[in-house]
This record gives structure tokens, C-alpha cells and sequence, in this order.
């Protein structure tokens, strides 16, 4: 394989690496979260790549501007691959309380568990959301009502991907017409 090539596809290489790293760590460390998984393999990918490109301009005799013009290419393609890996596995995981957290923000901030099971179907599903965005500190409920309170990072996630579709999209939803 020449330094050329190996540097074209080295993104999606280093995307493989990043996928095997995080499945193997899941697998051989059972208390570790998916998401501290997913953040070893990116940073075990990134590293890697960032080492395979100092072999290559080594290999090729390449100055410094050289290899970051290159390594620059190549870990924003990286970066943006992990990011649809990311979304590809976040999608299940946090889907519904995501959503349950947006619907309480766009309630202005509460939102009763009955109005909330209104809205989202699945109630055995919903329940166990809501539970576990309690259990985690990232609502509270007070009598009937549920309230955002602490750093709600899914919901920043949430927001920040509702920036992005505007920006790229030109609107909050793929769906809007």
C-alpha cells in the first residue's frame, strides 16, 4: 500500500479502529459506559491517525506545513465520520429522553408525567425514561410536575443538533416542509 493511498483512506480506517476499540472496551469492561466507550475509541482512532500521519511525512520527507495541511484534511474528515458514528449509536440510546426533555423545555420548563405520557406513546417506556433522567440528576419531580435542573447535557446535545440542521438545513427539523 503506498503512503498515498493509505493517507487517502486513513479516516475511514481510522473510523474501523475507533468502532473496534469502543466494542472492545464495552465488551471487556462491562461497568463502563457507552459513552465513555464511544470517547476512548474516538481518541484511540485520533491518536492513532494522528501517529500513522507523522509516519507518513517521515516516509515521504514532508515539511511541518506539509503534514498539518494533510492532517488537518484528514481529522476533519475523522472527526465528522465519528460524528455519524456517534449519532448512528445515540440514536436508540437517547431518543426518548431527549425528547422528553425538549418537550419539558418547550413547556417552559415543566411539564405534569401525565401531560408528558399524553404526548410521548409508550408509557412503559416513558416511565423508564423518566426514571433514569431522575436517577441522573437531570430532572426532579415535584409533586405532579418534572423540572429541568443541573447541567441538562442531553438537552445542550439536543439544542445544539437543532443549531446544526438550521445552519446546514435551513430549518429545525428534516421534516418541515
Amino acid at each position: 500500500m503506498t503512503p498515498h493511498f493509505l493517507r487517502a483512506i486513513l479516516p475511514v480506517l481510522m473510523l474501523a479502529a475507533n468502532v473496534t476499540f469502543q466494542l472492545v472496551s464495552i465488551y471487556l469492561f462491562r461497568n463502563l459506559t457507552i459513552l465513555k466507550s464511544v470517547i476512548m475509541g474516538f481518541l484511540t482512532g485520533f491518536s492513532l491517525m494522528g501517529w500513522i500521519e507523522i509516519q507518513i511525512s517521515g516516509q515521504l520527507g514532508q515539511d511541518s506545513g506539509e503534514f498539518l495541511g494533510n492532517f488537518l484534511i484528514n481529522a476533519i474528515a475523522y472527526i465528522c465520520l465519528s460524528y455519524c458514528y456517534f449519532g448512528f449509536i445515540g440514536l436508540v440510546e437517547s431518543a426518548r429522553r431527549t425528547t422528553i426533555l425538549r418537550e419539558i423545555d418547550r413547556a417552559g420548563g415543566y411539564l405534569s408525567e401525565t401531560e408528558i405520557l399524553r404526548i410521548r406513546s409508550g408509557k412503559k417506556m416513558a416511565e423508564f425514561r423518566m426514571n433514569r433522567l431522575i436517577s441522573k440528576g437531570q430532572i426532579r419531580k415535584e409533586e405532579d410536575r418534572l423540572y429541568i435542573q443541573g447541567k441538562p447535557i442531553v438537552l445542550r446535545m439536543a439544542q445544539l443538533v437543532t443549531l446544526m440542521k438550521v445552519v446546514v438545513l435551513g430549518k429545525k427539523s428534516e421534516f418541515e416542509i
